[in-house]
């Protein structure tokens, strides 16, 4: 309780004299040792009321002190629980980044993706309009072409074109960015198909360059004005390499069985048994297609 009452009470000559039964000036022995009394009194009731003031004092400093250590009291509380919200905060992102990077491995580790590298073009081709990046993306678009129209059921390469280099996060510690990290992550454990190619023209002619990861470099050739056209075959026979079961099936429906054969024949050894069931079966249909019916039999017997 932060109160005091003080009670002080003052005693005088006045007080004693109007007492009754007592007088002061029967004897002036009793008078002297009144007064000395009194002052006694006087004093002993200043000491009281100095000590009640102070303790009045001291009682408003605890309380002071009382108010303070309840605000000190408050202030801790608060900061334990922002310091509860940052923790949860951190382990909520930290938990964020290592669901993110199992992603990232996951992704890689199951890519068969085909990616398209700007292609190489000359200064004049580049100053015209025709720039390596529209390049890669004319042959991602009729690689995807080529896999949308296929009806072979089976799992299909995605295709993409990395036309620009697009602006990523960093990661501090590692000083590389989170495209570069999926990028390293994707070369290292994933089965990706990178493709890359140069353009060449001279004397009315041009020759276009594909090779990739696991494709042998190939050029084609044809006039200057032709370049959609060599863009086409590259992409074919780019998507043959990769998927030769495909683009099989796909010569197949389009009539073109004298191509499909020479694909079916160049691949063959290079694929597992399921693909080369796959490459007799369609060797049977250009055969059946074609008149041949006794042929067209024997593949696909050992189809």
């Amino acid at each position: 309780v932060c109160s005091s009452d003080l009670i002080v009470l003052e005693v005088d000559e006045v007080a004693f004299s109007s007492s009754p039964g007592l007088s002061l000036s029967d004897d002036d022995g009793v008078k002297a040792e009144m007064r000395a009394f009194l002052a006694e009194q006087r004093e002993l009731t200043r000491v009281q009321r100095t000590l009640s003031e102070k303790r009045v004092a001291r009682t408003e400093a605890e309380c002071e002190l009382i108010e303070t250590q309840t605000e000190h009291l408050h202030l801790t509380h608060w900061q334990e629980r922002l310091r509860l919200v940052f923790e949860l905060g951190l382990a909520a992102v930290g938990a964020t980044l290592l669901v993110g990077l199992v992603i990232l491995i996951y992704g890689a580790v199951t890519d068969h993706s085909i990616v398209v590298r700007p292609f190489e073009v000359p200064k004049a081709l580049a100053e015209s309009g025709t720039s390596g990046t529209d390049l890669a993306t004319r042959f991602a678009a009729e690689l995807d072409r080529l896999r949308s129209s296929n009806r072979h059921v089976g799992e299909k390469r995605e295709v993409s074109a990395e036309t620009e280099a697009s602006v990523q996060a960093e990661i501090p510690e590692l000083h590389i960015s989170v495209g570069e990290l999926r990028r390293l992550l994707h070369d290292t454990l994933g089965h990706q198909i990178q493709i890359s190619g140069s353009v060449n023209v001279h004397d009315g002619h041009a020759e276009l360059s594909v090779k990739g990861s696991q494709l042998p470099l190939r050029t084609f050739r044809g006039e200057a004005g032709d370049l959609d056209a060599l863009v086409t075959q590259s992409a074919e026979w780019a998507y043959g390499q990769a998927e030769p079961a495909e683009m099989a099936y796909y010569l197949q429906r389009h009539n073109r069985g004298s191509d499909a054969i020479r694909l079916i024949q160049a691949a063959f050894w290079k694929v597992d048994d399921s693909q080369r069931a796959i490459l007799l079966n369609v060797w049977g249909n250009v055969l059946l297609y074609s008149g041949r019916t006794e042929e067209a039999m024997v593949k696909y017997r050992a189809a």
